[in-house]
């Protein structure tokens, strides 16, 4: 028995490359590592992640060879049965497996397509936004309006705080502040 193994890549122009390979066996490894069957060069999956295995019926059983879960038709699963006439979606980190029955040889298809960027690197990045730190500072508005207010703390309120707290004194005859700093005297322009 044999399964086909279609790598789809897409050029820069949008057109698809298609890399067809036959795997003779019944058993179908997928994983990061080179060695496997579907290699799939995505951190986000296990150097040897799943295995597909013919059964002596002819049914196709994906099973993960670690802890890793894996998605099949939308659902997390550690171990499906998948049938290729009905068809079935597998993903593995940002890659999209598609099983299907090929119509010439009968033989289960395996259709792989990248469907998120494997890292930051292989996007598109402007260069006017790479290297600034536009994401971790605070925007010109929040800047702006913390400043205002930190202004107004710094030179209003506390200024009237500190004179109203020594309100009484200037009531009294002959009664003096004690020395040191009074925020009220940041409003005196001097002698």
């Amino acid at each position: 028995m044999s399964f086909l193994v279609r790598q789809i890549a897409l050029k820069s122009s949008g057109e698809e490359i298609v890399r067809p390979s036959t795997v003779e066996g019944d058993v179908l490894t997928i994983g990061r590592d080179a060695a496997c069957d579907i290699h799939l060069p995505d951190l986000a999956v296990d150097p040897r992640h799943a295995q597909v295995t013919r059964a002596a019926d002819g049914s196709l059983v994906i099973a993960s060879i670690g802890a890793q879960p894996f998605e099949v038709n939308g659902r997390s699963t550690t171990q499906s049965p998948l049938d290729p006439v009905a068809g079935a979606e597998l993903t593995f980190g940002g890659h999209r497996i598609s099983v299907a029955v090929d119509a010439e040889s009968g033989a289960a298809t395996f259709t792989v397509r990248r469907v998120e960027a494997v890292s930051d690197s292989a996007e598109d990045k402007d260069i006017t936004t790479v290297y600034t730190l536009k994401g971790l500072l605070p925007g010109k508005r929040m800047s702006a309006w913390t400043f205002a207010i930190l202004v107004l703390v710094s030179f209003l309120a506390f200024p009237i705080y500190s004179y109203m707290t020594y309100k009484p004194l200037a009531m009294q005859e002959k009664a003096r502040r004690p020395d040191g700093f009074h925020a009220d005297q940041t409003w005196s322009s001097g002698r």
